[in-house]
Parts: structure tokens; C-alpha cells; sequence
């Protein structure tokens, strides 16, 4: 497919091919998700499920803009804040999504 040999190195041929590896797609998900639940667009379901810490208490506490309520929600938002700030402000989903996977393909 690749023309590569048997034993090159597997992240300069994903990154010449856009490809993300499992883990970066797991992540590149994950993503996605905590962006889902920033702007309301996750399922109904999922929205009643989880909730903001701004929600839950109004103290000012370091952990008031954390969105750390259950490991789903922990996960999505420690992988949230290692995004790039210009990334989290995308206009729609779409535009999140190939801003996330550039920036995952890029640190190859």
C-alpha cells in the first residue's frame, strides 16, 4: 500500500496519510465529545447524565470551570485542555473535527 518497508516507522506513513492511530482516535473521539457537551450537542441522554461544575455549586473554587463530574467527563475534559485555545472556539462540529485531527497528526 505504502511502498514502505516491513520495518519503517508507523508514524511518519500515518502522518503522511492523514491517517490517526487508535489511541489519537480514541482521543480525536473524546474530543469531539467534550465539544459536543460544551456547546449542548450531545444526545439528551448523555446531557442529563453529565453536568457542568458551574451547575452543581456556585462557589469560587479552582475546580468551578472543570468539567470533572464522572470519568467519561473527567477523560473529556482533560483531553479539552490540552487543545489548542483557537481549536475550541471552531463555529461548528465539522470545523472541530479536522481542526482536532490536525493538530493530533501534527504531533507525529
Amino acid at each position: 500500500m505504502s511502498k514502505a518497508n516491513y520495518n519503517a516507522h508507523s508514524s511518519p506513513l500515518f502522518k503522511c496519510r492523514g491517517i490517526l492511530k487508535l489511541p489519537d482516535k480514541y482521543d480525536h473521539q473524546l474530543s469531539v465529545k467534550a465539544y459536543n457537551f460544551i456547546i449542548g450537542k450531545l444526545p439528551q441522554p448523555l446531557m442529563r447524565m453529565l453536568k457542568r461544575n458551574t451547575n452543581i455549586h456556585t462557589l469560587s473554587t479552582r475546580q468551578v470551570s472543570n468539567e470533572k463530574v464522572r470519568s467519561f467527563v473527567y477523560k473529556c475534559s482533560e483531553k479539552w485542555s490540552t487543545l489548542n485555545k483557537c481549536m475550541m472556539s471552531a463555529l461548528n462540529e465539522r470545523v472541530f473535527r479536522i481542526k482536532a485531527k490536525k493538530y493530533l497528526i501534527n504531533n507525529y
